[in-house]
């Protein structure tokens, strides 16, 4: 499957910081569901395709790097 790119703008909300205002790295993973599953959609194997073929998919290793986490109302 060729590479797929997709890009999808957030707003850090006051509920997605830490107590330094900057982005939990739970939160951030929270960005990165919504981002796949709204390419799934996109791609047409989105929540009513996978309910639909008694299907399920889980990501079960993350390698991230992060040079700087965003902060409050970036």
């Amino acid at each position: 499957m060729p590479l797929m790119k997709t890009t999808k703008p957030y707003e850090i909300l006051c509920f997605y910081t830490d107590y330094k205002d900057k982005l939990s790295p739970q939160s951030l993973i929270g960005l990165f569901q919504d981002a796949a599953t709204n390419q799934s959609s996109f791609l047409g194997v989105g929540h009513d395709y996978m309910v639909s073929n008694n299907l399920i998919w889980v990501l079960l290793k993350y390698n991230i790097h992060i040079n700087r986490m965003p902060e409050f109302k970036e």
